[in-house]
């Protein structure tokens, strides 16, 4: 059976969730404590719209190249991915106003994501960009880190918490079964060099799956919080 808890800062806990641990026989929802009643744990914030945001960088050349948000709108049952791809590095500006274009274009639509990479690298590129004051605070208030929801709300029967881990134990699958953020870097460096716009779909069809992930993730923890706050059925003594 599987426990939630209360939400605890993730710099309590990002360290320890990435070590190998022994995995439960099941997903298992961890309790605050033995008197606290499942519904103590916060639902998992959920909207009509739905932003799933992933990066891809180069750290050697401190760069952002690719910003990729998928669009999930349960409305219309429509879901669109796009790929805000720096070509060249000096693209990097414009992928980060277009981007930005793209939050204002749905306001208060929460932004899922994979660990704390992505609220890290908007306040650095923000800082970089001199983007207005007024626009950061508003949007950071929309991000919601799912590792952190995980690893503070399940224990997981997985030897560890990456996102490829907890995916593929949903069934998830890339379509590039070995790609990875590394590659994508090589593949990036190669494209500089030779201009073949293969790496570049390689890397977009990548980032694009690990925001598809990212939702499939969201989607499962959700329904599992869900579940597991309803209130035990009555036992006759």
């Amino acid at each position: 059976m599987v426990l939630p808890v209360p939400r605890l800062a993730l710099r309590q806990f990002g360290a320890y969730s990435q070590r190998p641990r022994a995995p439960p026989a099941k997903p298992q929802p961890i309790y605050s404590s033995p008197t606290r009643p499942l519904a103590y744990h916060p639902p998992l914030p959920s909207a009509a719209i739905e932003l799933y945001f992933d990066i891809e960088a180069e750290p050697d050349r401190n760069l952002d190249f690719l910003l990729g948000v998928l669009v999930v709108n349960h409305r219309t049952g429509t879901e669109r991915f796009h790929a805000f791809l720096a070509e060249d590095p000096s693209e990097e500006p414009l992928i980060w106003q277009q981007f930005l274009a793209l939050l204002l274009r749905y306001p208060g639509a929460p932004v899922f994501h994979f660990a704390a990479y992505e609220v890290d690298t908007v306040k650095r590129l923000a800082a970089l960009y001199k983007t207005a004051h007024a626009v950061l605070p508003e949007s950071l208030d929309r991000f919601v880190d799912i590792h952190a929801w995980v690893t503070q709300s399940v224990a997981m029967p997985v030897e560890n918490y990456s996102l490829k881990t907890l995916a593929k134990w949903l069934g998830f699958a890339w379509r590039d079964a070995d790609a990875s953020g590394d590659q994508t870097v090589c593949w990036y460096d190669r494209w500089l060099r030779q201009g073949d716009r293969q790496l570049l779909n390689a890397i977009v069809r990548y980032n694009e799956d690990d925001c598809r992930a990212t939702y499939r993730l969201k989607q499962w923890l959700g329904d599992f919080l869900a579940s597991a706050s309803e209130p035990p059925l009555a036992v006759n003594s």
